[in-house]
């Protein structure tokens, strides 16, 4: 146990509780979400840091609820590279090239290979599912998992950062498994120890709470043996209690076994390369498809060759003991303080490499250029049967899904659709495939095999993507009751691939097309351009673009940093115009929105007009709605004097100041903008506008004028 931290340095599951509590308190989305990922698979599962970093979507099954630890992932990430040195420095005479293909990655422990069972968990599930929903890997190396670790103890009640390690974290997995009940062998495969002396140590520690435990139940806590300081009840109502939390990105309740055999379904097949990036220094040939493949786990044993890993009645034992506890073990001095369900922010059946826009994404892949090279207008149509003639977005006749579609794949969905390169475009059921570069429209449905008989199919490269419509069922020709449009350019014409899809799902489906077409988008960024009426110096920046589902932000090259947010609730005015970059006018979209009580502007530009006009779509996605909505108000004109003077003094300035008016009427015409949406109040000292009420000035404002 001398590698291993003492155990009274380990967390109990109050302590463990206020860990992920400050997971929550990330300022954003990804950060949460990282924060998370990273407490739970080390402080509940038991996962190394080396194992957290490598870990993706490839080693997940879904329907058995289980994470499969491998003897061997094909890698050649930086990290993969240091490691072979490694090796080579501690006696492995082989070539590195040699090393690297038969070592890495690998486990550091010979038993590292194991099956680690989270389905039992709805919370772990769901961490899973969501962080996989967004991005393939979390970026980084073990000094990130360190970083993940030491940050989110230092947002947490009670717990020093200076003392919790991602050793000491896992090592509170060890211990987890022990007071769950498993004997130190189980405890020892769980963890993929080598040796048996740190489970039987984890084990040891649990007995002394257990014996405790089983004196106090007969009023004999006097008399039991003495045992480290009492814990709370020994409840753990993060994995146990699906009860949602405020600022989670998902919620839990939704990821029970239902969700992830839909999952598993939906994945079936669907083999996943390591996707972590290959670094080759200088010097080497390193080809990846060379390099050997991952040695795969017994479906049914739950064992890799290399080792025998955590036993399967472990985990099914696991599993049965987690069922067995009571949802309400949550401590009431531990409540959500009435936190209200979070709805997730991606749906449980998607999967794949989109990531949040809260930063730089793990390693993003860039949509400017088409997959492998291929032109926009290269993406081709294939006719009943199967292939067409034409040069297809790969470049090459694929012959099955995996061929077709470059890999994570982002969303794969039964369903009915419409497109010109099946069946002559009349409905037909089938399967649609998002991928990172390109949507697949299959029929019918198929395992993979885009061979057989009677398959037909339509593969767009989203480089050809110029316009997502997401209410295209409202045409009068469409022939389902929901549905998303996708309109691509072939050639000189554009033609419009239509998919059936439920609200909730069609929204997903659109956010996931934009995130793939537009999500780190070079653009360039004048912010502010304009604050009120006045028109400001300031120049283009050169910028990424990164979307959020309900917000874009925009960092330097190379940076984190944040040059422009915009909330799409917040847009106050579109429209296009023209930006000065290098001496030269460019166009551009100028979008206003509210900030600290003035009217901003933004001008946001590209040397795409593809680009500009999918990203003009993404921020009029509620503006239009909200707009329409704003001027079906019907507001007298003494009501728009009132708007027009909160919307140039701002707020906490007394309003009954700005024009002579009885307060009696005024308190009057605030409480009628109040029923409307408009003021956040009827106080005239203390009032301002709401986001809906900026829109009206915004757009009544020459009107009001007059």
């Amino acid at each position: 146990m001398s590698d291993w931290p003492p155990l009274d340095r380990t967390l109990d599951p109050g302590a463990f509780y206020s860990l992920y509590r400050g997971a929550l308190a990330a300022e954003s989305v990804q950060r949460r979400l990282g924060r998370c990922y990273t407490v739970l698979l080390a402080g509940r599962l038991g996962l190394r840091p080396d194992e957290i970093v490598h870990c993706h979507e490839g080693w997940i099954d879904w329907g058995r609820g289980e994470l499969r630890v491998p003897a061997l992932d094909p890698c050649a990430c930086p990290t993969c590279w240091a490691s072979a040195r490694a090796r080579q420095a501690t006696g492995d005479e082989r070539p590195l090239e040699t090393v690297l293909r038969t070592e890495q990655w690998s486990p550091h422990a010979e038993a590292g290979a194991r099956t680690v069972a989270f389905g039992w968990s709805e919370r772990i599930t769901a961490v899973l599912a969501t962080f996989f929903d967004y991005v393939d890997h979390l970026d980084g190396d073990v000094t990130t998992v360190r970083e993940l670790v030491t940050e989110t103890a230092a947002a947490a009640e009670g717990i020093d950062p200076d003392g919790l390690t991602p050793q000491v974290l896992r090592a509170t997995g060890g211990r987890f498994l022990a007071e769950a009940g498993f004997d130190a062998t189980s405890v020892r495969n769980m963890l993929g120890l080598d040796e048996r002396e740190p489970a039987e140590a984890f084990v040891r520690y649990a007995g002394q709470r257990t014996s405790a435990a089983v004196y106090s139940a007969f009023d004999r806590g006097a008399v039991g043996p003495e045992v480290p300081p009492a814990e709370p009840a020994r409840t753990f109502p993060i994995v146990c209690d699906p009860a949602p939390f405020s600022r989670e990105p998902f919620d839990a309740a939704d990821y029970g076994p239902d969700a992830r055999f839909e999952r598993a379904k939906n994945e079936a097949g669907r083999r996943v390369r390591n996707p972590r990036p290959d670094h080759v220094p200088d010097g080497f040939d390193y080809d990846p498809d060379e390099h050997e493949t991952a040695e795969q786990a017994d479906p049914e044993g739950g064992q890799y060759s290399r080792s025998a890993g955590a036993d399967a009645k472990d985990m099914a034992a696991l599993r049965d003991w987690v069922r067995r506890k009571d949802a309400s073990l949550r401590p009431e001095s531990e409540s959500a303080d009435g936190d209200e369900p979070v709805a997730p922010t991606v749906d449980g059946d998607w999967s794949g490499a989109a990531d949040p826009g809260e930063g730089p994404p793990a390693e993003p892949t860039p949509l400017d250029t088409a997959a492998d090279g291929a032109s926009a207008e290269s993406a081709a149509r294939a006719p009943a049967g199967g292939v067409g003639a034409g040069e297809d977005a790969r470049s090459a006749e694929p012959t099955t899904v995996e061929e077709a579609v470059t890999q994570p794949l982002v969303a794969r969905v039964g369903t009915h659709f419409v497109t010109p390169g099946v069946a002559e475009g009349h409905p037909v059921e089938g399967q649609v495939v998002l991928g990172q570069n390109e949507l697949l429209l299959v029929s019918p449905a198929t395992g993979g095999d885009l061979t057989g008989d009677g398959v037909a199919f339509d593969l767009l490269s989203l480089d050809s993507v110029v316009d997502v419509i997401p209410d295209v069922d409202e045409a009068t020709d469409v022939p389902f009751d929901s549905a998303l449009g996708v309109v691509v350019r072939r050639g000189d014409d554009h033609e419009v691939a239509v998919v059936e899809l439920d609200p909730g799902r069609k929204w997903d489906f659109w956010l996931a097309l934009f995130r793939n077409a537009l999500h780190v988008s070079r653009m360039s960024v004048t912010h502010p351009a304009r604050v009120g009426g006045r028109v400001t110096d300031e120049s283009a920046t050169p910028g990424m673009l990164y979307l959020d589902r309900d917000r874009v932000r925009f960092t330097p090259l190379g940076s984190d940093a944040t040059i422009l947010s915009v909330d799409l609730d917040d847009v106050l005015h579109v429209e296009r115009t023209k930006q000065s970059v290098d001496g030269e006018r460019r166009p551009a979209l100028a979008v206003q929105q509210f900030v600290d009580g003035e009217a901003v502007t933004s001008l946001v530009g590209s040397d795409s007009t593809r680009t500009l006009a999918l990203f003009e779509r993404f921020v009029r996605r509620d503006y239009q709605d909200r707009l329409d909505e704003a001027r079906a108000l019907a507001i007298p004109d003494r009501e728009k004097e009132v708007l027009v003077a909160l919307y140039s003094i701002g707020e906490g300035v007394d309003l009954s100041a700005a024009f002579a008016r009885e307060e009696e009427v005024l308190r009057s015409q605030l409480a009628s903008l109040d029923e409307k949406g408009l003021v956040t109040g009827t106080d005239p000292d203390d009032t301002g506008l709401t986001a809906t009420g900026r829109l009206v000035v915004g757009d009544r404002l020459e009107a009001v004028n007059d």
